[in-house]
């Protein structure tokens, strides 16, 4: 490469530049001098994949404020009902599925997908072929019939959850479209605990100083899940899914799932979905699950090793997190900050301030190319080496 050619190369770095030992200005006869400088914080956004704000299922509830211009989302997220995919036992809707994922990557857009297998704003979400089998219980509530899994049932539940997944992964899971996939088919709304159902169904859970016997785990409530039947769900996505990024359940609720998928050896670690991203700063709301935090957590009491491994894991996984519908913004600063938050979604807000919209900034790697250097001279028809220095200016590289 001509030294002419690379000071157009430096000029479209916007780098400082050396050559040798010698700081070099990259000048173009017959261009006026450009002035190298890392593009700051405040400037417009240059948006990236796995980042910033994402697009949760078409819902854009963009902040107010200093930073409200942001300019889109690379992320496409969805959260669709086990009935919108599978329709009998061994038949699927895939255009459901391939329409959302090709209009997504025609705007530009990498996907993520969760499977709902109860949602409690729906009664739909059990495939109808299966309401009437050992997979689910029947409830009335609100005048309706609403169908809840069994999810420790061996005969139908689990062999349909994992026939599912499996088809889901050999159809998608070499889809470069395809960003990351949630652990799917577990919790009311696919996020790994049952309160809504406790709740508002009766549903059984046991309470904490029974979860051990019950579950094979300790739980501090709203969890009905085994560990043998954990084991069963999480070898499916780990089986179905090897070349895609998973995320753990919301908040990480289930010690049991989150512990499996987060010590699993996988090319791509599993990485954290987080609910309360704006809640007010105590256990419930941060970025982080309770049972990692709270002194009074059966798995901080025993001083338990895995905890240091969620703690850690933006250093090697993304952390993506929604609002809640909380308001304490200021709190989304700190979260974002604190635990190293990658994505963050644009659904909930529930108000809209400079702080939340400042957490969207902060969040996710930036990179800024401060220093490149290359040799004095080079051999004729040989390869140029190169030498770039980054600084990470967010803050996280996930």
């Amino acid at each position: 490469m001509s030294r002419r050619a690379f000071g157009r190369l430096a000029a479209g770095l916007g780098v400082a530049i050396q050559i040798g030992d010698a700081p070099f200005s990259p000048t173009v006869p017959g261009v006026p001098p450009v002035s190298l400088s890392v593009i700051p914080f405040s400037a417009t956004e240059i948006i990236n994949p796995g980042r910033g704000m994402y697009n949760w299922g078409g819902v854009l509830d963009y902040p107010i404020g200093a930073y409200s211009s942001w300019p889109g989302q690379m992320d496409y997220y969805l959260r669709c009902d086990w009935s919108d995919i599978q329709t009998g036992p061994h038949t699927y809707n895939w255009a459901y599925l391939d329409d959302r994922i090709a209009a997504a990557a025609a705007n530009g857009q990498r996907f993520g997908l969760r499977v709902m297998p109860f949602n409690p704003w729906t009664k739909q979400s059990m495939p109808s072929f299966l309401w009437n089998t050992s997979a689910c219980t029947a409830y009335s509530y609100r005048g309706s019939t609403w169908y809840h899994p069994n999810y420790n049932d061996t005969e139908n539940y689990l062999p349909y959850a994992t026939q599912l997944i499996a088809a889901l992964g050999a159809r998608y899971d070499l889809d470069e479209r395809l960003a990351w996939f949630d652990f799917s088919l577990y919790g009311d709304w696919g996020q790994g605990d049952i309160y809504q159902a406790v709740t508002d169904l009766g549903v059984y859970a046991p309470d904490a100083a029974d979860s051990i016997s019950v579950l094979g785990y300790w739980a501090e409530g709203y969890q009905i899940i085994t560990l043998a039947s954990v084991t069963q769900l999480v070898n499916a996505h780990l089986a179905a899914f090897p070349n895609t990024q998973l995320l753990s359940t919301n908040d990480s609720t289930n010690y049991a799932i989150c512990k499996q998928l987060l010590t699993a050896s996988t090319i791509k670690p599993a990485g954290l979905r987080q609910d309360g991203l704006t809640e007010t700063p105590s256990l419930y709301g941060m970025t982080a699950p309770m049972w990692a935090l709270d002194p009074n957590s059966y798995y901080v009491s025993i001083h338990d090793p895995f905890l240091a491994t969620v703690m850690n894991r933006w250093q090697i996984a993304p952390i993506a997190t929604e609002q809640g519908g909380y308001s304490d913004y200021d709190a989304a600063v700190s979260n974002v900050c604190n635990y190293c938050v990658s994505l963050v979604a644009s659904q909930n807000p529930g108000g809209t301030t400079d702080s939340f919209a400042t957490a969207i900034k902060y969040s996710g790697y930036r990179y800024a190319v401060t220093a490149v250097s290359i040799p004095a001279s080079v051999a004729t028809n040989s390869s140029l080496p190169i030498t770039r220095t980054p600084d990470m200016e967010s803050v996280s590289d996930q």
